[in-house]
């Protein structure tokens, strides 16, 4: 945690602060991350905007898409039901 005092200074026709680059690597955050600032009760709180992934409904290109996530680390999910079986899957199968 870091307890900096600044100042509020003009930036163009607004006012602003700066933040030195320790305090934004505290936050976790980088150039160009979105952030989302709310004041409430005589604060302003800072936090990072979670990226939410878009949910791609086009089959054609799930393949591609479970192969590239593999290959930045993510590991595919097992079958949850894998080596369970009951009388529709003796019979019916």
């Amino acid at each position: 945690m870091m307890n900096v005092a600044v100042k509020i200074r003009k930036i163009g026709n607004s006012k602003g602060i700066l933040f030195s680059n320790g305090m934004l690597r505290d936050l976790g955050v980088e150039n160009e991350t979105e952030v989302m600032v709310k004041s409430e009760k005589g604060k302003i709180t800072i936090t990072p905007v979670e990226i939410k992934k878009s949910i791609n409904t086009d089959l054609s290109t799930w393949e591609a898409q479970f192969q590239e996530a593999i290959s930045q680390g993510d590991k595919p999910e097992t079958d949850i039901f894998e080596g369970i079986e009951n009388k529709f899957d003796q019979e019916e199968w």
